[in-house]
């Protein structure tokens, strides 16, 4: 959700924006037809609070189900992320009200497109994408590519829609780059 809100702080308040990095943000609110049919069910289901404790419970049970479907919504197929990150995301990721944070994420992305208004954005923008993205599918990358012609953006080969954890050196160079250049130099038309 941080590129839908950094995009839309920067429509609505660009005075409180200077730059922007945007990491496979949402752009039109169509998400991948994995995440549709596989996880916006249970994610639905978790808008309700009974059944939210009720999925909490079961799912400690079914971990392998749980685990299968993250990783190819997540992470590329070649993914290089470490287990311990993995294990790390795993968890942050089934601690008590995740559910109902999970499912107003979901209805909110899927609620805003922001398709139209990005030719708003005046500031200088570094946006990466995982090129096996299975979340927010490269479609929406396509829409910056239009609409934010002056964009830096970066298709990562290997890296689903976690670039910084699947490809955390090479997230991290482009995101340092981008940051360490004086905004006056990004700013210059030619």
């Amino acid at each position: 959700m941080g590129g839908m809100i950094g995009l839309t702080m920067a429509i609505r308040h660009p005075q409180l924006v200077e730059r922007l990095v945007l990491l496979c943000p949402t752009i039109s609110g169509r998400l991948s037809l994995f995440v549709n049919l596989f996880i916006g069910p249970i994610v639905l289901l978790e808008r309700i609070p009974f059944a939210d404790r009720l999925t909490s419970l079961i799912e400690r049970h079914l971990l392998p189900i749980t685990d299968r479907l993250m990783r190819p919504a997540s992470y590329a197929d070649r993914t290089g992320i470490p287990d311990t990150i993995h294990e790390r995301l795993k968890a942050d990721v089934r601690r008590p009200g995740q559910g109902l944070i999970r499912a107003e994420c979901y209805q909110a992305m899927r609620a805003n497109d922001l398709r139209g208004r990005l030719r708003q954005v005046r500031v200088p923008t570094l946006c990466i994408w995982g090129m096996e993205d299975n979340t927010v599918p490269l479609r929406d990358a396509s829409v910056v590519a239009d609409e934010l012609p002056d964009a830096d953006l970066r298709i990562i080969p290997n890296a689903g829609h976690w670039p910084q954890f699947e490809t955390p050196e090479l997230t991290q160079r482009y995101i340092r780059a981008f940051l360490s250049t004086p905004i006056k130099l990004l700013t210059v038309q030619f």
